[in-house]
């Protein structure tokens, strides 16, 4: 590998990182624009986890043999 005396890799590598991010940073930009749909992802994984949790956290309260809450 040749030194890099006259600063070649660096523009280089910042070139092919940029195109390879590309996709992801304009998918990113997009969805952020979208607050809605943001807020939308939020609530359904709220939600999701509510289901999912409250069965465990129920038998965990019985085995504990807490009451309430």
């Amino acid at each position: 590998i040749p030194n890099n005396t006259e600063g070649t890799y660096f523009p280089r590598l910042n070139s092919e990182l940029n195109g390879f991010l590309k996709p992801f940073k304009d998918e990113y930009d997009k969805i952020i624009q979208d607050r809605g749909y943001v807020e939308s992802v939020l609530i359904d994984g709220a939600s999701r986890a509510k289901e999912v949790s409250t069965p465990l956290i129920e038998k965990i309260r019985k085995a504990v043999g807490i009451k309430g809450f």
